[in-house]
């Protein structure tokens, strides 16, 4: 599983830019967090 992951710092910024989301970003993705989902970060 981890052979796929890049190895360059590109790469890596392009995998966890599209496992992770900001609560504030979300809007800017067109993406509405559930209230359950915005108490998950604090």
């Amino acid at each position: 599983m981890l052979d796929a992951v890049p190895r360059d710092l590109a790469g890596m910024t392009r995998v966890v830019q599209g496992l992770l989301l900001h609560e504030h970003w979300a809007p800017a993705y067109g993406v509405t967090l559930p209230d359950k989902r915005r108490s998950e970060s604090h």
